[in-house]
């Protein structure tokens, strides 16, 4: 059996719902998955930074994550400096927003999965 390290896919779109671009990212190490889903963010803050983008609206299917962005209290887990990082992004680009979307709604996202399997840190 062959074990792959957590994989984050992200899809950037237009308002109108058209892609841009598609990414994956592969982290080793990662314990949980809302470890993973933060990294997740991570990703995709640095990602549209590398593309210059300001106004952007992140959707993420863990809502646990979401919430401790928008929540005024320090996250003291691993990935608490992951929260901080977004919402000083957010801070810095008030155009930019973050919401929950429910898993079902994120297929696009789902949709590369099988990509990520085979071509992990691509875009």
């Amino acid at each position: 059996m062959q074990c792959h390290p957590p994989q984050n896919r992200m899809v950037l779109r237009r308002s109108d719902g058209s892609t841009i671009g598609v990414a994956t990212r592969a982290h080793k190490g990662t314990t949980d998955v809302i470890t993973d889903e933060a990294f997740g963010l991570m990703d995709a803050i640095e990602w549209i930074e590398r593309m210059g983008e300001r106004k952007v609206i992140f959707e993420l299917d863990s809502q646990i994550v979401v919430n401790a962005v928008k929540e005024k209290s320090v996250i003291r887990k691993s990935w608490g400096c992951i929260t901080r990082r977004c919402k000083t992004f957010l801070q810095n680009n008030p155009n930019s927003t973050i919401e929950w979307v429910p898993r079902e709604k994120n297929q696009a996202a789902h949709e590369i999965a099988k990509w990520a399997e085979s071509e992990p840190n691509k875009e």
